[in-house]
């Protein structure tokens, strides 16, 4: 299969983090400054303590009762779910350099941080979250050391389109809390079945790296899908039976990835895994996707990226989910796609503004905020980014 047909379905990444010693002032929780007072009780708002800096970054702590967060894509607190008291760590400043407001319905405002990268994590030991921007050893490896090991691994999605690749623009990201160091031993056509352990893609290329990994980024599942367009006659011929091989195959790619998390933690337990969808590509219009959408019936590759989605395990222990399919939601995705050198539209690989918006969406989702009104990614970028970090919980 050549590498302009490949299709990414699915991507993860993995991180590592812990609390570390609480005398250090880089790790302290976010603690009330003594010269702010007070706010009035409001029963919408609840009470809260006033900043004496403008809000910079907001959101909320709660439990996720029906464990419905895979995402900030995916609805936030609702009513069925229970305030809890935030107690969070900003990565990347020191103590005294921030001040921060808690609310008793679970709300926290920061304030006082300037211009620049920082990454916000909870500080709640023995709580798992529900969320997709609750990082482990990657921050901890960012805070105690200012580095940190990224490996990324999968198909063609981190080795083709158009340069720098988003690991790389994540990196870029990254240069104003520390450094990272890039280990890509992604293959161009791989399957989830080829990156299976006991494989020679596993055993060769990715289990050397795992013990020094900091986070793991990982692109696989969307050759599975892609085998089925590329038998184009059996495709033409019973699109129905097409769309529901089409489901099968997926979720098969999320079972096998499953399987693969597993053996990973065999190796390194503490792992944080962030596991990305991709995009709806129907939203490609005038791209061989518009034919592919008429054939599978109109929504019914976004309605097949929703059941993936809710069937992200995001009770499983420090797993991040990394939802470009909600991201990318509302988006002319063929400006997002790669240009080949042929003047071609590559239907599957990204330009520089859609590898800017996978670099964005891992950065965000892994508690990563930028403050200012430049971006370090250029006129691409966004700035601020990743302002808004809800942390939803599973219920003990």
């Amino acid at each position: 299969m050549s590498t302009s047909k490949r299709m990414l379905i699915v991507f993860i990444c993995c991180t590592m983090l812990a609390c570390g010693d609480e005398n250090n002032s880089s790790t302290e929780p976010l603690n009330i400054p003594e010269h702010t007072e007070p706010m009035s009780d409001d029963e919408d708002t609840g009470s809260c303590i006033e900043l004496s800096n403008p809000a910079i970054v907001s959101g909320t702590f709660y439990e996720d009762t029906d464990l419905s967060e895979r995402s900030a894509y995916t609805g936030g607190m609702t009513d069925e779910d229970s305030a809890m008291t935030p107690n969070l760590i900003v990565v990347g400043a020191e103590s005294g350099e921030y001040e921060v407001s808690t609310c008793d319905d679970g709300r926290y405002e920061i304030g006082g941080l300037e211009d620049g990268a920082y990454l916000i994590t909870p500080n709640l030991p023995g709580r798992q979250c529900s969320t997709n921007n609750c990082t482990s050893t990657f921050s901890r490896a960012m805070r105690d050391n200012g580095r940190a090991t990224v490996v990324t691994f999968g198909d063609s999605l981190a080795v083709y389109g158009e340069r720098p690749l988003f690991p790389e623009r994540f990196t870029t990201l990254m240069a104003g809390i520390g450094d990272i160091q890039n280990r890509n031993v992604a293959v161009s056509g791989s399957t989830s079945s080829d990156w299976l352990p006991g494989g020679n893609y596993f055993r060769a290329r990715l289990s050397p790296h795992l013990e020094s990994a900091d986070l793991i980024v990982i692109s696989i599942g969307g050759n599975d899908f892609a085998q089925l367009i590329n038998n184009a006659a059996t495709f033409l011929a019973n699109p129905s039976a097409a769309a529901g091989a089409a489901r099968e195959a997926v979720q098969q790619a999320i079972e096998n990835l499953k399987i693969i998390i597993a053996a990973i933690r065999e190796v390194n337990s503490e792992v944080d895994i962030a596991f990305c969808l991709y995009p709806d590509y129907t939203q490609a219009t005038g791209t061989i996707w518009t034919t592919i959408n008429n054939f599978l019936g109109q929504g019914e590759l976004s309605n097949i990226i929703t059941e993936a989605r809710d069937a992200f395990p995001s009770e499983d222990h420090n797993l991040i989910l990394v939802d470009i399919y909600g991201a990318a939601q509302g988006l002319s995705l063929k400006e997002y796609l790669y240009t080949q050198p042929n003047g071609q539209v590559d239907p599957l690989h990204f330009s520089a503004k859609g590898q800017v918006l996978y670099a964005e969406e891992l950065f965000r989702s892994l508690g990563g905020v930028l403050i200012g009104d430049t971006s370090p990614l250029g006129e691409l970028g966004h700035s601020p980014l990743g302002t808004e970090q809800d942390f939803g919980f599973v219920p003990e």
